[in-house]
């Protein structure tokens, strides 16, 4: 019998994970909502896909401010009316369209499969912190129907859900992975030689998400002048970010490196000193995984949730609250100011990779925990 995976999209680091799976366990399955979104840059043709899938084409798509619209009625009833699957591993917004016709079918006793649900659950993203009564007991609906367990990446998600009043019987630990094969760490990178520090920000350009000038101006000028910092991304923001640059005469300490493909994502992680994410809201971000891979030094907001596993205060990097303009500053001359510790920190990260975030060790592991829980 099948297990089928219920994904928004294809994207290169889920292609990943489903890959490996599917070396490890054949005995899963994904059903996508559609290929790919509005917001998206992503080369399909790029992304290797070894694993056992099925597309709706039939479904309709609409991107709305703040939220994908997914409608697909022949993938709810391909999965609820197949004799060859047993169980439902729900991936998509608990406000999907199709996921709530899922649980509604669930909760008039239409299905007796059994339903899991992947939540990068962060009570601190933008999108959490903005409640509502109608939320809460959409939500509160949609997990009540998880009779399976709930699979997320760590201690974020954990915290959010006793936030939230949901009672888990059941979680299933999977860390974010990312695609280890695309990216290499190069141990004879010139990173020691940088004149200047140079500190990798690989976000989208949305400054109420990524809160790259809220760090910038948290720090000062004189601490921006210390340091280059490249901000690797693209986004509605970009035209703020230039004109930002262009004002306080930043051009030869802040670069907009735009959209960056595998090859030079690699290159910038190699040629990096720290990555720092200053983001405002992030569920659970691969760039901190990524940072862990390629032996870095890692400064980040704490409102990134997979923040409890990466970084080990003072030990491989420091955390700081992004609403709070001292701690900022605090933190980025504490980490500035320790230069001759960073290559004992980016050991420290590596080793960290390598013991929790390595894919074929995630996915055994999961497999694991699954087995114990599934029909």
């Amino acid at each position: 019998m099948k297990t089928v995976f219920i994904q928004n999209l294809i994207s290169p680091y889920r292609s990943h994970f489903f890959n490996c799976l599917n070396k490890q366990d054949n005995s899963f399955k994904v059903y996508y909502l559609s290929k790919t979104e509005a917001d998206r840059n992503w080369d399909l043709n790029k992304i290797p896909i070894n694993h056992d899938l099925w597309i709706d084409k039939f479904g309709f798509y609409k991107k709305v401010p703040g939220f994908h619209i997914h409608i697909n009625p022949i993938l709810v009833l391909k999965t609820l009316f197949s004799t060859k699957i047993n169980n439902i591993i729900l991936c998509v917004a608990y406000c999907d369209i199709s996921i709530m016709t899922l649980v509604l079918a669930k909760k008039l006793h239409l299905t007796t499969k059994r339903y899991f649900f992947w939540a990068e659950a962060n009570y601190l993203t933008n999108g959490a912190r903005n409640e509502s009564k109608l939320k809460k007991l959409i939500r509160k609906w949609v997990f009540s129907s998880i009779d399976g367990g709930i699979i997320i990446p760590g201690k974020m998600s954990e915290i959010t859900f006793e936030k939230w009043e949901i009672p888990v019987k059941n979680y299933i630990y999977l860390p974010n992975t990312i695609n280890d094969k695309s990216l290499q760490f190069n141990a004879n990178n010139n990173r020691e030689n940088n004149t200047r520090p140079i500190f990798l920000i690989p976000i989208r350009i949305i400054e109420s998400l990524k809160g790259a000038l809220n760090f910038f101006n948290a720090i000062g000028s004189d601490n921006i002048r210390k340091a280059l910092f490249i901000i690797a991304g693209d986004g509605e923001d970009k035209e703020k970010y230039q004109e930002y640059i262009l004002e306080h005469n930043y051009s030869d300490y802040i670069k907009l490196a735009g959209f960056c493909e595998a090859e030079r994502m690699c290159e910038l992680y190699n040629n990096s000193n720290v990555l720092l994410l200053p983001s405002f809201s992030y569920p659970s971000p691969l760039t901190l995984v990524e940072a862990l891979k390629f032996h870095l030094p890692i400064l980040c907001s704490n409102h990134c949730g997979n923040h409890f596993e990466v970084v080990k205060e003072g030990i491989n990097g420091y955390t700081f609250s992004p609403l709070d303009k001292a701690d900022i500053r605090a933190k980025f001359e504490l980490i500035i100011n320790n230069r001759s510790e960073w290559n004992k920190m980016g050991e420290i990260s590596a080793s960290i990779y390598n013991k929790y975030f390595e894919t074929n060790k995630v996915v055994h592991n999961f497999i694991t925990q699954f087995n114990k829980l599934k029909k």
